[in-house]
């Protein structure tokens, strides 16, 4: 076990760039079931086009989980899903190359496939 975190109590309050960073150290990680619930926290807290760019990487991370389940009916609607939130978005987010992320699974998309970033 690399670490282990309490998923049933709330968040500490934290500020974006470290909430993002724990996000990006958990998807590398490819924990990605952590990473929809650290950025969730924010995501509550958020308005306009940075909710919509935090949504999209919790409907990616979350298309990983069911990649990881072997599930993968849901995983092409939810990754076109959270692609269209990422459309038009700032291309870094506190470290989060938002750019890179976003044409990476544009293509794996348009090749019907699946690779994990590094992010």
């Amino acid at each position: 076990m690399l670490t282990s975190k309490r998923l049933d109590l709330p968040p500490p309050k934290n500020e974006p760039a470290a909430i993002v960073t724990e996000a990006r150290q958990l998807f590398n990680e490819h924990r990605f079931w952590e990473v929809h619930e650290v950025l969730e926290g924010l995501w509550k807290e958020l308005k306009g086009p940075e909710k919509e760019l935090v949504q999209g990487l919790i409907l990616a991370a979350a298309a990983l989980v069911h990649v990881q389940k072997n599930e993968p009916i849901p995983v092409g609607k939810m990754m076109a899903e959270a692609l269209r939130r990422l459309k038009n978005q700032p291309d870094t987010y506190y470290g989060w190359d938002v750019a890179k992320f976003r044409d990476h699974f544009a293509r794996l998309a348009a090749e019907k496939k699946i690779e994990i970033p590094t992010v």
